[in-house]
């Protein structure tokens, strides 16, 4: 028997913050609980809805070889 309630925490890299920020505060009905130049977190329900600006630059990428890197320049070639 798993114990597991789901999932608590969706991030979401947005290339710009301040559109997404208007349209999650449309969606969801709230302002957002953490509101930074960094980071923008809703707390709705039991869920945490955060947006991280960079786009996806700034998620971990796979090399060629597998391993996990956070930037195109530092694969081998």
């Amino acid at each position: 028997m798993s114990t597991t309630q789901g999932i608590k925490t969706v991030l979401h890299p947005v290339t710009d913050l301040a559109a997404a920020k208007s349209v999650y505060t449309a969606l969801l009905g709230f302002p957002p609980q953490t509101d930074e130049s960094y980071y923008v977190g809703y707390e709705a329900g039991s869920q945490h809805v955060g947006l991280v600006p960079g786009g996806a630059r700034a998620w971990p990428r796979r090399s060629p070889t597998g391993r996990c890197r956070t930037s195109r320049r530092s694969w081998p070639r």
